[in-house]
């Protein structure tokens, strides 16, 4: 290792470091997304529901990035 490549090094294990705490403090967020349904029977009744779990793929997406 030359002179050049120390003193990068002292700059990467920082950055290293800075990362690993936002990868720490990365939480999962709730998504929530309502749906209507209709019988499919005569009179056509129609019911709302509320969807709600945790979005993993967005927090993979995010942890792909960092």
């Amino acid at each position: 290792m030359d002179k050049e490549q120390l003193s990068q090094l002292k700059y990467l294990k920082s950055e290293i470091e800075i990362l690993k705490k936002q990868i720490e403090d990365m939480t999962y967020t709730t998504t929530t997304d309502s749906v209507k349904e209709f019988t499919s029977y005569f009179l056509y009744i129609e019911s709302n529901f509320l969807i709600t779990g945790v979005d993993y793929q967005g927090h993979d997406n995010k942890l792909n990035r960092l």
